[in-house]
């Protein structure tokens, strides 16, 4: 798969999480990644690295602080902590959207019952449908992960 740019981009599934440290600082709580050892650009500018932070965040709950360790460390926190849970968020109750089962289609108004019937027996199809949950939803969290602006498109 390739992005907009032409540069090659892993699906989130294949994209590694971060590895990190938990360290406490008083009463914060600062994740610190291994940026030097993945060979990452250390910097939430970069697909891949903003991939596996949100992972990384999907792990640990409470962080207050990230820091980006690599030949230049770069610190997040405040809004941009923020900014990163909501990201997070979003991405678990798309998690929980894609447990959904497939929904079975409503009567219109003034439709006949046989004919609600027949769409009832036809759902066996919902498993290839872009619409059932298992499908949608997880390519939503992977648009998400990946780039956030595709998210939105």
């Amino acid at each position: 798969m390739f992005g907009k740019r032409g540069a090659q981009v892993k699906k989130i599934e294949e994209q590694p999480m971060c590895e990190y440290d938990i360290v406490q600082e008083g009463r914060l709580i600062k994740m610190v990644t291994r940026c030097k050892e993945c060979g990452g650009a250390g910097g939430l500018d970069n697909q891949a690295c903003l991939t596996g932070v949100l992972k990384a965040l999907t792990e640990e709950e409470n962080v207050d602080i990230l820091t980006l360790a690599h030949f230049v460390e770069r610190q997040y926190f405040g809004d941009a902590m923020v900014l990163l849970k909501k990201i997070v968020q979003v991405g678990s109750t798309l998690d929980q959207l894609s447990v959904r089962p497939p929904a079975l289609m409503a009567p219109q108004p003034g439709e006949d019952a046989s004919k609600v019937e027949a769409r009832r027996k036809r759902g066996v199809n919902c498993p290839r449908c872009a619409y059932n949950p298992q499908i949608l939803f997880p390519m939503l969290k992977s648009k998400l992960y990946r780039d956030i602006g595709e998210f939105y498109a």
